[in-house]
């Protein structure tokens, strides 16, 4: 085989080469040769990849657990493996033992932990830490601006519950941030599913005259069932929290549904991310003025 075929495998195939898997296709020379050119990466001690792949979330995982066969998946890079997160991690997540004296390099964050913890498997012989103790695992260790989503995200995706968050924190011993985590888990239990609706339950639909607020309520409509965040049933108003991914084609959807409602008698107020995290009054003002005014105007209200 020549070196451009070698070049050809590595490139239709994004995961790592062992040192041997690529000297069985090319020469030591030509593999030298190539990571000087570029054309292929050293991405740990004896393991390779095609420059083209060499960034690869997917790539870098199997790498980081081919190189430390005792590793498992855990925190957002579990979850992410799971499908329970949308968004790739910026560093690959590992439990190791603690016996180990490996030196990692900065992209791996290794935590090294003689516990026995629940995994499920992943690709090949790799194995990852089921959803609820990535999640335990994971949360203190998250940039604060990612916590949320790393409960809520998991749970939204039916992936894990509250619950067994709940109990996996509980049964380790030491947990970063546990008491944030559990009144996140506790939010999540009570219908919350993004860090948006858990700022709009704090800081806008607050007080006695949201109390009877329903979370994620669903409402079926001419054969289709519609989810909204929050629902206000006295005044048949749906509350929804728009977050900073919201996009045109998701805003096309959203206004077909905001019209089917409409056509039953049921208004949507909807409040946009930045609103909610710099003027929260302004979004309480509006959704406190609206219930008024449509229980008001309600004309079955006095009979």
């Amino acid at each position: 085989m020549t070196l451009s075929e070698a070049l050809h495998e590595l490139r239709t195939a994004p995961r790592p080469f062992a040192t041997g898997e690529v000297l069985a296709m090319a020469s030591r020379h030509g593999l030298e040769n190539a990571v000087r050119r570029g054309a292929i990466v050293r991405i740990l001690p004896g393991l390779y990849a095609a420059a083209l792949h060499s960034d690869s979330w997917l790539v870098l995982a199997r790498a980081a657990l081919q190189w430390s066969p005792d590793a498992v998946l855990s925190g957002a890079s579990a979850l992410f493996a799971a499908g329970a997160l949308l968004d790739a991690p910026s560093r690959i997540e590992v439990v190791v033992p603690r016996h180990g004296r490996r030196r990692y390099p900065a992209w791996i964050a290794a935590r090294r932990s003689d516990l026995i913890l629940p995994t499920a498997p992943w690709i090949e012989a790799h194995r990852m830490l089921v959803p609820a103790y990535a999640v335990a695992l994971g949360y203190g260790a998250a940039p604060p601006g990612f916590r949320a989503e790393l409960v809520y995200g998991p749970v939204r995706s039916g992936r894990t519950t509250p619950e067994e968050i709940d109990a996996a924190v509980r049964s380790l011993p030491r947990v970063r941030s546990r008491r944030a985590l559990h009144r996140r888990a506790a939010l999540a239990a009570a219908g919350i599913e993004s860090f948006m609706e858990e700022v709009g339950a704090r800081d806008v639909l607050v007080g006695p005259e949201f109390a009877g607020l329903v979370r994620q309520h669903r409402l079926h409509v001419r054969g289709a069932s519609f989810r909204a965040d929050a629902f206000h049933a006295p005044s048949l108003t749906a509350f929804e929290f728009d977050g900073a991914r919201f996009h045109d084609a998701r805003r096309l959807e959203d206004a077909r549904r905001d019209a089917i409602l409409a056509s039953v008698g049921v208004v949507t107020v909807r409040f946009g991310y930045a609103d909610v995290m710099n003027r929260p009054e302004w979004c309480r003002d509006v959704a406190l003025r609206t219930v008024q005014a449509r229980v008001r105007d309600d004309p079955l209200r006095d009979r």
